[in-house]
């Protein structure tokens, strides 16, 4: 009878415990106190408890690196009771000459979790516009995702996305990434001298790492103001597991049903990522892919003038990855991709007499990629290559410089341009004498259109110690923009040099100071009859990162640089040099009010943007055109503050949060340029981002 009466009335309880910093999960032990039974936690930190009598029971949750905690639960009058625990880390004093001795010597910053993306204000969830908050990195408008590097130009970057380079990262005018955030765990923005496995690009290299599968089935949901994303992580076996994820935008949507439809951008696009990931005896192998369409139109009215513009885009993106490590030193990998984007921009522009105007941009780039790692305690070896086509196709008017504010260039191109490519590097680490870390590299290019190889030397030094010091050189070379129809193309490379000190004081804090130099040559100009690619400049600046790790939830980082830069506009035939200055500013702080409220905010400060006046005007091929200043003039400068609040919560076993934004808190008036009528004798500005409150919702399972 006592048997029948417990069977019957047996209960369980199941639970979840995680970091409760990072809400990440912890495979801990769960000590029932009154039965005196431990039970583990699985990799996603869930655990769960049978054949229970209905009593009172004192749960105990430990995990190694943080402070146990201590719940008291009844379940007389439960079937099935479920809680949430989180814990809190214990700070573990670490010397930091051991954290210099891991850390790589590739010159770059890296914003260490994903996580971080999402509690940054302003930057929307978006990790392009996370990385504006580091020094040395700019970005035309409130509006953009783009990233221009050091004084480069938005070409000189590369984007790969586990090991998938991705040829079209943003949508038209950087209006969102491709990324789902929720799906970053990590990413490394390469600045500096780049390693010699990057080549063809000048400015930097975007290295994105996804979330991979482990022990249960989990996700994500997300929705606020802006857009709805679903993350699903799904580990089918020890041998098979995949993920997905999708998001689509629908500002277009909101601003249309509250009747903002002129002079604003009325964007939307869809994302879809995917990855399969298979583990063998044989190595990992595993199969990414990313599709992407997107759209886009805007009305704006000056007196009895209208331009109107549409935009129609797709992307498809898909790859493999096999790493193999055929001893505990030796590491082999084989990686192939195929990318392209389609984009056709049609419209109305009041400058051309309201001419009907139609861009058309086609890219595709395939490659097979092969490399070997062998990682010794004196010496790492790296050796790889890899063989390709690229396509490129140019059709039209480019609208983009036009609307950016650039002088009017009036012309139409007709560009279809494709080649093979192929490239073999080397690279080499090793102590000259501890804690001396030397590292020399070479990488050997040939690109479309190119004839002849170009070499690209990197050479760079180490003092492992605290502080750490560095200093690095190389050539970089990258093929030039075929949209300019360059009658003989050659290589755009630039000389760079790195030095730099990193000092780590004490527990979770870090400086890094560092100088730079980028001496062009073969840049993009105007001829005296059509364009050429030997124009000649260069950037130069220092920069200051101070950051706080997180520590108990907390963080903070200050970033500070200055650009000097002087070279060619490939529009400017009367002053095809000039020098430009930039200061820019960022102080971001992310504070944990209490166990379950977060508050982050960030202040933006920077030297406005720079422009063509136009000053006058003239009669010539029987319209109005402008005439600009002999230089350039500089926007007011740009200010703008950013808060977000989070709060956290569990629910039916979930976890997640709720936050509120509000984007450009003083509603500062940052002016993005300005619009000429038909005549070019009226102008009005039009502004930048106003304030904005951004409502959101993430749910976590």
């Amino acid at each position: 009878m006592n048997l029948f009466l417990y069977c019957l009335f047996a209960v369980s309880i199941s639970g979840r415990v995680f970091n409760i910093d990072t809400s990440e999960p912890l495979p801990a032990h769960i000590y029932l106190l009154e039965l005196d039974r431990t039970f583990v936690c699985d990799s996603t930190g869930k655990f769960l408890i049978e054949d229970l009598r209905p009593d009172n029971y004192t749960i105990i949750a430990s995990h190694i690196g943080f402070k146990e905690d201590t719940v008291s639960v009844d379940l007389k009058n439960f079937e099935h009771f479920s809680i949430s625990i989180g814990l809190q880390i214990i700070p573990i004093p670490l010397e930091p000459v051991k954290v210099i001795e891991k850390k790589p010597f590739d010159s770059r910053i890296q914003i260490s979790s994903g996580d971080e993306i999402q509690i940054i204000p302003g930057a929307i969830k978006d990790v392009f516009r996370a990385i504006q908050t580091l020094p040395g990195v700019s970005t035309p408008s409130d509006y953009l995702g783009l990233i221009y590097v050091r004084g480069g130009e938005l070409y000189e970057n590369l984007v790969y996305n586990d090991n998938l380079e991705i040829i079209a990262p943003y949508h038209y005018f950087g209006i969102g990434s491709a990324f789902n955030t929720d799906l970053i765990k990590e990413f490394e923005l390469y600045d500096g001298v780049l390693p010699a496995r990057y080549g063809d690009a000048i400015s930097s290299v975007l290295s994105i790492k996804s979330k991979k599968p482990e022990g249960a089935i989990s996700g994500s949901l997300g929705i606020d103001l802006l857009e709805a994303k679903y993350l699903y992580i799904c580990p089918v076996n020890d041998y098979f597991s995949f993920v997905f994820s999708s998001k689509r935008n629908y500002l277009d949507v909101l601003l249309k049903n509250i009747g903002i439809v002129k002079d604003v951008l009325l964007p939307f696009y869809v994302d879809h990522q995917g990855r399969i990931l298979i583990s063998s005896p044989f190595g990992e192998f595993s199969i990414s892919g990313l599709k992407s369409s997107e759209g886009m139109n805007i009305v704006s009215s000056f007196t009895e003038e209208t331009l109107e513009l549409k935009l129609d885009g797709s992307q498809n993106a898909l790859g493999t990855d096999w790493n193999w490590g055929i001893t505990n030193n030796t590491t082999i990998s084989i990686s192939t991709f195929y990318s392209d984007m389609n984009r056709e921009l049609y419209g109305a522009i009041p400058q051309f007499e309201n001419a009907r105007t139609n861009e058309k941009i086609v890219k595709k780039k395939y490659c097979l990629n092969c490399a070997t790692q062998s990682d010794f305690k004196i010496l790492r070896f790296e050796a790889g290559g890899g063989y390709g086509k690229f396509k490129f196709l140019h059709q039209g008017q480019k609208i983009e410089d036009l609307l950016y504010g650039l002088k009017l260039f009036d012309y139409s191109l007709e560009v279809d341009t494709s080649d093979n490519y192929k490239f073999i590097y080397f690279s080499e680490r090793f102590y000259t004498l501890k804690p001396l870390l030397c590292e020399l590299g070479q990488r050997i290019d040939w690109s479309p259109l190119i004839k002849n190889p170009y070499f690209s030397p990197r050479i760079g030094f180490i003092y492992e110690r605290n502080p750490r010091l560095y200093a690095g050189y190389g050539h970089h070379f990258q093929t030039p923009p075929f949209e300019y129809e360059l009658q003989k193309p050659e290589p755009i490379y630039a000389k760079v040099l790195n030095l730099g000190l990193e000092y780590f004081f004490k527990e979770h804090y870090a400086a890094k100071l560092e100088y730079y130099q980028k001496i062009y040559h073969n840049l993009v100009k105007m001829g005296t009859a059509w364009f050429d690619n030997r124009g000649t400049g260069f950037a130069s600046g220092f920069e200051l990162f101070v950051k706080k790790y997180q520590n108990s939830g907390n963080f903070y980082w200050i970033s500070y640089g200055f650009l000097s830069s002087n070279r060619p506009s490939p529009y400017d035939t009367e002053n095809p040099e000039e020098n430009y200055g930039e200061h820019k500013f960022n102080f971001l702080i992310y504070r944990k009010i209490t166990k379950s409220l977060g508050v982050s905010l960030r202040v933006n400060l920077a030297t406005g943007n720079y422009y063509y006046e136009v000053i006058g005007r003239k009669w010539q091929n029987e319209r109005w055109m402008p005439v600009y200043a002999p230089e350039r003039a500089k926007l007011p400068a740009y200010q703008r503050i950013d808060i977000e609040m989070q709060r956290q919560f569990y629910l039916w076993g979930f976890s997640g949060e709720f936050y509120i934004a509000i984007l450009n808190l003083t509603n500062q008036r940052n002016i993005q340029g300005y619009l000429y009528n038909n005549d070019w004798t009226m102008r009005k500005a039009f502004y930048m981002m106003p304030r904005l409150p951004l409502l959101g919702l993430r749910l976590r399972f």
